[in-house]
């Protein structure tokens, strides 16, 4: 599941920028790890959506984007999703090693099949329950798991500093 190009299709084009539509543009979302019995997958809107043989169940849906929000950071982004299932909230707080990986895909509800966006790589960096499902941090990666500075200063990287 790699990152597709930025263009979409005609259709979708039209859709958005048409004053009045019957298309629908729908965020799916995947959450994936090793310690799960399957993917998490939800869908925005009323109605659940089957995208290339894969069944997302349909959940209220709001996203933060990058920038935005009381706690702001540049690469990271809040996906919060309401009337999720007690099990997918246990599953998400019980992992034991390592961060759920996250894709995000846009699609149009007439032609789920025809991916239109895709955001994959994302780590699901925190999860908290709320009163009516579930808010989660994404981000492309964990800047804290990263060791600073990136490359250390040594003799053979950086040697004007250990020349006197």
């Amino acid at each position: 599941a790699r990152n597709l190009p930025l263009m979409p299709s005609p259709r979708f084009i039209a859709a958005i920028a048409a004053a009045d539509t019957s298309e629908q543009a729908v965020l799916l979302v995947t959450v994936s790890h090793a310690e799960f019995g399957g993917a998490i997958r939800w869908a925005q809107g009323g109605a659940d959506i089957v995208s290339l043989g894969r069944t997302f169940t349909a959940r209220p849906r709001d996203v933060v984007p990058p920038g935005e929000g009381a706690e702001a950071r540049a690469a990271s982004a809040r996906l919060t999703i309401d009337n999720v299932e007690p099990d997918a909230v246990a599953a998400l707080r019980t992992i034991q090693v390592g961060r759920p990986k996250v894709m995000i895909e846009l699609v149009l509800a007439a032609t789920p099949d025809e991916i239109e966006r895709r955001w994959a790589g994302l780590q699901l960096t925190a999860s908290r329950p709320t009163l009516t499902g579930i808010e989660c941090d994404l981000s492309p990666r964990d800047d804290g798991e990263e060791t600073w500075p990136l490359q250390g200063f040594t003799p053979g990287r950086t040697p004007g500093l250990f020349d006197r």
